[in-house]
């Protein structure tokens, strides 16, 4: 009985067995790219992977980084990606330096913005505004030697609406002031514009520009003659907004432009080509003079909305917007600005009047005040102050000023300038009543120069 009990038992219990298990890996790719409308023509990739867990399930990351070659001006072998129809955010942080600091982050969507466009100034003797609507029937192509008796070193053209989607959001069409084509800088590098004869040289006098891709991309123009340098300025271009850039920089036979982040977009260039009697060799001076039996314009204190063209015998000879960083241009400003008289002035880009300006012997101007925030030098109906390490302005004769570290006084803001020039990553102050400019591209700061 206790024997056939056992085995009834036996046959009730459960059996087991050993069986291997399956992990089942299941991985996911996160990819991590730039989709521009130049897509390159080669890219290289390298991958990262992070390590496993030890669970049933791994899952495994794979971040991809691509390095953009520059597109060719080929068409077939540039491929123009269409962007997301979801807008890219942009994230801008800003810091004002003066009494106070504050920071403030912004977001905006990164969608295209309508652009009313005036023609800059181009009344030069001579000139030509250049649409470069007559270059080419081609989309995109490089502008031949020749074209208004002009060399032309890596300069394109390009017609935004026959290219893909992405272009009518990039700053090819802002830039776009008239006709169907705008120029930019062929792979992002350097573009001249040079004299056909050494002996013919011409006026560059305005254009309308703006960043092809990305925002803050910085514009260096330089000029020379006879390889001696003359001119330079520099400008942050924005994508979706067009800006006005008034030069009227004469006796040139070359002009370099360069940016910082890949290509900027150009259109009406306004050109003048002639023979100008006022220049003198670079042997002796590097910068274009007046006829000798001219008068300097010379006037005591500060003064308001003055033309331009009633300054005998003052030339630019440094300009740039207000958002630039004075404290990494000081250096260069003063050594092209050589002379024994110097002039301040500031407005707006699209301002053909000087806001304000106040001239000055070299060394009245350049009155070293360090960080004494109540110093000033009167000299010629203007209190001075200058430090390549603080601020530098002038106020109207014996007006208080009060540096902290540019002036920031209320009481006759109409005739009061002040430029940052210390090492705070910011540019501005002011230019007149107008103030907090430290990151506006909207006006620009000129220093002129005379014997």
């Amino acid at each position: 009985m206790e024997v056939v009990l056992l085995l009834y038992l036996l046959v009730l219990m459960p059996h087991t067995s050993q069986q291997s298990g399956t992990t089942t890996i299941t991985a996911s790719t996160t990819r991590s790219g730039i989709t521009t409308s130049r897509q390159p023509t080669t890219a290289s990739t390298s991958t990262a992977r992070a390590p496993t867990s030890r669970s049933s399930t791994t899952t495994t990351t794979k971040v991809t980084s691509t390095t953009r070659s520059i597109p060719t001006t080929t068409k077939s072998t540039t491929t123009a990606s269409t962007p997301s129809s979801a807008p890219m955010t942009i994230t801008t942080t800003t810091t004002t330096t003066d009494s106070t600091t504050t920071t403030s982050t912004t977001s905006q969507a990164y969608t295209p913005v309508a652009t009313t466009v005036t023609y800059a100034d181009c009344t030069i003797n001579g000139s030509n505004l250049v649409t470069f609507d007559d270059v080419s029937n081609c989309t995109e192509c490089l502008i031949p030697n020749g074209y208004m008796n002009l060399k032309w070193t890596n300069v394109g053209v390009v017609d935004p609406s026959k290219e893909s989607s992405n272009y009518l959001t990039s700053g090819y069409e802002t830039a776009l002031t008239s006709g169907s084509y705008t120029t930019f800088n062929d792979d992002g590098s350097p573009m001249t514009i040079s004299a056909s004869d050494s002996n013919q040289p011409f006026t560059l006098g305005s254009f309308i520009a703006a960043s092809a891709w990305y925002d803050n991309n910085i514009l260096t123009i330089t000029s020379s003659r006879s390889g001696m340098a003359m001119y330079t300025a520099t400008y942050s271009l924005l994508v979706n907004t067009a800006m006005v850039i008034q030069l009227n920089w004469s006796n040139l036979d070359s002009v370099t432009f360069s940016t910082s982040n890949w290509q900027f977009a150009m259109d009406n260039l306004c050109l003048g080509i002639s023979n100008i009697s006022g220049y003198v060799s670079p042997d002796s001076s590097t910068v274009p003079q007046t006829n000798v039996n001219d008068t300097i314009y010379w006037a005591s204190g500060p003064q308001t909305d003055l033309d331009p063209l009633n300054l005998t015998g003052w030339s630019v000879c440094y300009q740039d917007t207000y958002d630039v960083d004075l404290y990494l241009t000081l250096n260069t400003a003063l050594l092209q600005c050589y002379k024994n008289k110097l002039m301040m002035s500031c407005r707006p880009i699209s301002s053909s009047l000087l806001t304000l300006a106040a001239m000055g012997l070299r060394s009245d101007v350049l009155y070293d005040c360090g960080t004494n925030e109540s110093c000033t030098h009167v000299a010629h109906g203007v209190g001075w102050y200058f430090s390549s390490s603080f601020s530098w302005g002038f106020v109207d004769g014996t007006d208080s000023v009060y540096r902290g570290q540019c002036d920031t006084t209320s009481y006759n803001s109409d005739l009061r300038l002040c430029w940052h020039t210390g090492n705070w990553g910011v540019g501005g102050y002011r230019c007149g009543a107008t103030t907090g400019l430290n990151i506006n591209n909207g006006w620009e700061r000129l220093i002129w120069h005379a014997d």
